[in-house]
């Protein structure tokens, strides 16, 4: 932490509880460390036992570690103040719906920006306490617009991704024929993501193999799903990995399927 606010002269406290693994605590890291990079002072809370948390320490920055628990965590909400009363942010910027809603409304002595940053469409109730919105699509920006929130308000940014390029992962080392047409799906193994429409539609096309990068919840349900539509020979379950750009270029294809 720098006192003097860094070479932009903003002090940013940023909030995340987050998964394990996750697409919003990968871009949370690239986040933090692009802003570090640049000179912004700030100063992260992070959930205990996070182990993208150690990329953070990697990158010189020194992420406090707090319990966010349920609603009600009350260790949370006071040490969120604590936090803040040291670190006298101009604007704190919080994550996804539980950090948002343990931030404190007031700590006596600060003035502060409470700022949210949406990755999907949550319920806004877990924001009221905010001053502005971001959402990462302009679907969620609309969609909290569509539910009340000022134009003024609420701001369309876009995720970022490493342009560094990389060497190709030998299809070989993953049972991939170097010829086939492969497409590739990043992402935590959720509803929301629709892998199950990703694997539907490799059903109609016999050719095709998938690599999908990412872990979570519904991995034996997909898994289940890939044996059931007779593509399982041709799907690639990776884990999680940290290697995207010599997978994306291995692929031919980036498919997103989502739904809201």
């Amino acid at each position: 932490m720098n006192s003097t606010g860094g070479a932009s002269g903003l002090r940013l406290l940023q909030a995340i509880a987050g998964s394990e693994h996750g697409g919003a605590e990968a871009f949370f890291v690239r986040f933090a460390l692009a802003l570090e990079r640049a000179g912004v002072d700030q100063h992260i809370l992070v959930r205990s036992g996070r182990p993208w948390a150690a990329a953070l320490s990697d990158g010189g920055l020194q992420p406090v570690a707090l319990p966010f628990g349920g609603w009600t965590d009350f260790t949370t909400r006071r040490a969120f103040a604590r936090e803040i009363k040291t670190f006298s942010p101009h604007v704190v910027l919080t994550w996804m719906s539980r950090a948002s809603h343990l931030c404190p409304t007031r700590v006596s002595g600060q003035t502060f920006t409470h700022v949210a940053r949406l990755g999907g469409y949550y319920n806004l109730k877990y924001y009221r306490s905010c001053d502005q919105l971001i959402g990462n699509t302009e679907g969620i920006v609309r969609y909290l617009q569509d539910n009340g929130w000022p134009a003024a308000d609420s701001r369309y940014i876009p995720n970022f991704v490493s342009a560094e390029p990389a060497p190709a992962v030998a299809r070989s080392d993953l049972e991939t024929p170097d010829r086939a047409p492969l497409v590739l799906a990043l992402g935590r193994l959720h509803v929301n993501k629709a892998f199950d429409l990703l694997l539907r539609a490799l059903s109609e096309l016999p050719e095709t193999y998938a690599w999908i990068a990412g872990d979570g919840p519904l991995k034996a349900e997909l898994q289940t799903l890939a044996q059931s539509l007779g593509v399982a020979e041709r799907v690639r379950f990776l884990g999680w990995r940290e290697d995207v750009a010599a997978l994306l270029a291995a692929a031919d294809v980036l498919v997103c399927p989502s739904r809201a």
